[in-house]
């Protein structure tokens, strides 16, 4: 978290636009291990003009990633970013996290795989409405279009369409078909099976109709 201490201390950096510490790069060492301020600030904080201000040159091209003791390459990440991988997707393959492969990103000037240049979107929504008019839900059109649901989520509501989730929703659902299942004695989750959607989905109907769920034995009184 940046303080007003940060914009007088000589360790500060301004190397990605905005203040932030240099004293571990500086240094060679982390602030944990430095005795706490009684006041509770930063026990790193040392007035005056800052050591080093200037963008870090790349000098080392190939420097590596370390994750949990092992030792990635420069080259191993570039094959990967090269492959149009997201810095998620970089960082499950490696067992790491994004913000290592973001930092690392960073220090070699590499923008954001994912993210259209032109500020455009990646996604045809062309497909989304084909699929939607189709009757799929929003997690169904996730898994066909190769996204996140609440990509699609997001798009059907600037669209300013309804969902067509199963969850909750009579409009799509063969009622007659529910009931002719009920009456045949199936449970909420065999009928929810037949179906299509969650046993949820089935027993909020139930419920709505009056009727009691079958395949549970009652106690007698």
């Amino acid at each position: 978290m940046v303080t007003t201490e940060c914009y007088r201390c000589k360790y500060r950096s301004t190397m990605f636009g905005e203040i932030c510490c240099d004293y571990c790069w500086i240094t060679g060492h982390s602030k944990l291990k430095l005795p706490k301020r009684a006041d509770g600030g930063c026990p790193a904080f040392e007035d005056g003009e800052p050591l080093r201000v200037e963008v870090r040159p790349m000098d080392n091209p190939f420097r590596a990633v370390f994750i949990k003791g092992k030792k990635v390459t420069h080259e191993e990440l570039l094959a990967l970013y090269n492959r149009g991988l997201t810095d998620g997707e970089i960082a499950r393959e490696i067992g790491s996290v994004k913000s290592t492969i973001y930092k690392w990103r960073h220090r070699n000037n590499f923008p954001a795989n994912g993210k259209p240049q032109d500020g455009g979107s990646k996604y045809d929504y062309k497909v989304f409405r084909k699929l939607y008019d189709q009757g799929l839900s929003d997690t169904k059109i996730a898994q066909a279009a190769g996204c996140a649901a609440s990509t699609v989520s997001r798009w059907r509501t600037l669209e300013g369409l309804k969902s067509k989730g199963v969850s909750g929703s009579a409009q799509i659902l063969d009622r007659d078909r529910m009931r002719e299942l009920y009456d045949a004695g199936l449970s909420d989750a065999k009928i929810a099976r037949e179906i299509g959607c969650n046993a949820s989905t089935i027993s909020k109907w139930r419920l709505r109709e009056n009727l009691l769920p079958n395949g549970v034995k009652t106690c007698r009184t």
